[in-house]
């Protein structure tokens, strides 16, 4: 009887490590199951909000976790999304407009000037150039802006620094020895300077003192450059004539 008993003990207890072990399976075996389906979750939702993008920067691209679905908020001032806002227009500093791609190119003309250059008989000085006999000033015009200028025509005038005689004109007669001439690019008397972005936008210009000067003199000058729309830009200079040889 004792040893039925014994026996009886020794199966069940069997059992229950059999089932103990089993149960540890079953457990393993779901945990792996659940971390692998968190897995495949994360891995569609990365597809899903991959998907939502659609190459367009004016668009914040949303996947909506409740309808499954997704969205394209609009972004307000965004170049590139065909609005020409007003902080996309010209800008003043640069005289470019700030977004071409929704703005027609429209920033006014400015001309930028080179500072002078001179040849032959002339010798530049800090302040003032000195010329002594038949000398050249040259400079360059380029138009940085985005509206063309038509007929841009130059004029000077030159007056003594003690006092405020005119000195030329361009149809002046030798006085003190000299004239004075000027012409854009090779002898023309005016130009015409598009718009940077189109490629005829810079022009020369020279100013010619002719002839030997008979007197010494001190002439603030001064080249205005225009055009019949209203566009006008000024550059100055100093010459002192001298008769010294």
């Amino acid at each position: 009887m004792k040893k039925y008993l014994l026996f009886s003990l020794l199966i069940v207890g069997l059992v229950l490590i059999l089932y103990g072990c089993g149960s540890d399976d079953d457990s393993n075996g779901s945990l792996d199951q659940q971390l692998q389906d968190i897995e495949n979750q994360s891995n569609q939702s990365i597809q899903v909000i991959n998907s939502c993008d659609d190459s367009n920067l004016c668009t914040e691209d949303i996947f909506n976790g409740l309808t499954k679905e997704c969205e394209h908020r609009r972004l307000d001032h965004c170049c590139g999304d065909t609005v020409c806002d007003s902080d996309e227009r010209c800008d003043a500093g640069t005289h470019k407009t700030i977004c071409s791609q929704d703005c027609p190119r429209q920033c006014p003309a400015f001309v930028e000037i080179d500072d002078w250059e001179c040849e032959n008989n002339c010798l530049v000085a800090p302040d003032h150039f000195l010329v002594d006999g038949d000398a050249k000033f040259n400079l360059n015009l380029q138009n940085i802006g985005e509206l063309a200028l038509n007929d841009v025509t130059s004029s000077f005038r030159c007056f003594r620094k003690s006092g405020l005689e005119f000195f030329t004109d361009r149809n002046m007669q030798p006085k003190s020895g000299v004239l004075f001439r000027d012409h854009f690019n090779a002898g023309q008397e005016k130009v015409y300077l598009s718009g940077e972005y189109y490629g005829n936008n810079k022009a020369s210009y020279t100013f010619e003192v002719v002839g030997t000067p008979t007197e010494n003199l001190v002439l603030d000058c001064q080249t205005t450059f225009k055009t019949q729309s209203g566009y006008y830009a000024v550059k100055d200079i100093q010459i002192r004539l001298s008769t010294a040889q």
